[in-house]
């Protein structure tokens, strides 16, 4: 991982981009050239299903935990950035990123779009950390950029020291990338009672719990309700554990994988399905809630899931558990197979949120771009 280091650039550490988040950042790249984006992948999987998003003028991917201390100890050392950018605590990337600017006195912006409420059950040291570095991050980072209504409920209404470096960015709601028209709402778009197509879109990684959206499926196999279908898409480090334990769960011909797609084939499987469902064990602000909404799609989700205190109404436009558990998926999805009308109701509220989000702001560039003016702004002048 060789590449020349400005000098007091400004560094922006994070996960692997989503398409939004990577055409931004090329427009970024454009205006100024000394901004660098510094991303954490988990190896080939993750390089693939995100395409070229990864790749281009001043970004770098690192893959593993010692890749990823050697990249931020060399910039650091050699490059003195001006001001570093975080988002989020992980992954360990984030960590070292945090850890080095307090270190050498850097000042830092952190980009707080995720939560550390979830299901770590299979991991309390994982809890722990994620504990320890987003409060560490939120007491040492000199501005706060934070976005949903659960991230300032969980950090910031009661910190009147948090308060004072907040900089709040607009919500995503309008998904200008899905060409989305008045023809793809819910009112057009006739519902199948019969087999109801329940739809997951994210990273095939072990934090996004697909698995208990598996184990739902079993519940309702077992229970003799056999009329559903669902439908994977994305890519990851888990493709070939989940497409296992569909075997060994006996459910292989109910659920079908479709693999990473562009914004174009994406449309169409949320113009197809019935129901979006998103069983991350924890999650951040979770675009593709909004985008399904957008599509008209009732959800189903943990409420620890950051978007669903925006744009998830329990009993309105979806349902919101309190666990993952396939038990908790399974007797919410069951439901939708149940009562028609439920489903009927549930997308057309859905696609009237979004709707009415849209009518009294901005599309989702616009909104990307006041979060980018956020970053640019502080670390160009308030810090």
């Amino acid at each position: 991982m060789k590449f020349s280091h400005p000098k007091n650039g400004i560094y922006w550490f994070g996960g692997a981009p989503s398409h939004y988040f990577a055409s931004a950042h090329k427009r970024l790249q454009d205006l100024y050239s000394d901004f660098w984006f510094i991303y954490q992948v988990k190896g080939r999987a993750d390089i693939d299903a995100l395409g070229c998003n990864v790749t281009g003028c001043n970004n770098v991917c690192v893959s593993g935990f010692f890749q990823a201390i050697i990249a931020v100890f060399n910039i650091f050392l050699k490059s003195k950035p001006k001001v570093v950018i975080v988002s989020g605590v992980f992954p360990p990337l984030c960590m070292f990123a945090i850890i080095f600017s307090i270190i050498f006195g850097i000042k830092f912006i952190y980009l707080s779009d995720e939560t550390i409420y979830g299901n770590y059950r299979r991991s309390r040291l994982l809890f722990f950390l994620s504990k320890l570095f987003k409060t560490i991050a939120l007491h040492f980072s000199h501005i706060i950029i934070y976005i949903g209504t659960l991230n300032y409920c969980n950090y910031f209404m009661y910190n009147e020291r948090f308060k004072a470096k907040l900089v709040h960015c607009p919500l995503p709601f309008n998904l200008n990338p899905y060409e989305v028209t008045s023809g793809d709402n819910c009112g057009d778009k006739p519902r199948l009672a019969d087999c109801v197509t329940f739809l997951y879109v994210g990273r095939l990684s072990p934090e996004k719990g697909v698995e208990c959206l598996f184990d739902a499926a079993e519940i309702l196999l077992s229970s003799g309700k056999a009329k559903f279908k669902i439908v994977i898409v994305g890519s990851g480090p888990d493709v070939e554990f989940l497409e296992n334990y569909c075997k060994q769960l006996n459910i292989e011909e109910h659920v079908s994988f479709v693999g990473y797609l562009e914004p174009p084939e994406v449309a169409k499987e949320y113009r197809n399905a019935d129901v979006f469902v998103m069983p991350s064990h924890r999650d951040a602000w979770c675009l593709a809630i909004a985008e399904a909404m957008t599509f008209g799609l009732p959800v189903v989700a943990p409420l620890w899931v950051g978007s669903t205190a925006d744009l998830v109404v329990h009993g309105f436009n979806g349902f919101l558990v309190p666990n993952n558990s396939g038990h908790h998926l399974a007797r919410q999805m069951a439901k939708f197979m149940e009562c028609p009308d439920v489903l009927a109701d549930f997308s057309y509220n859905s696609y009237q949120i979004m709707k009415a989000r849209s009518a009294h702001g901005v599309s989702f560039e616009e909104e990307l771009s006041h979060l980018i003016d956020c970053v640019l702004m502080t670390a160009r002048t308030n810090l």
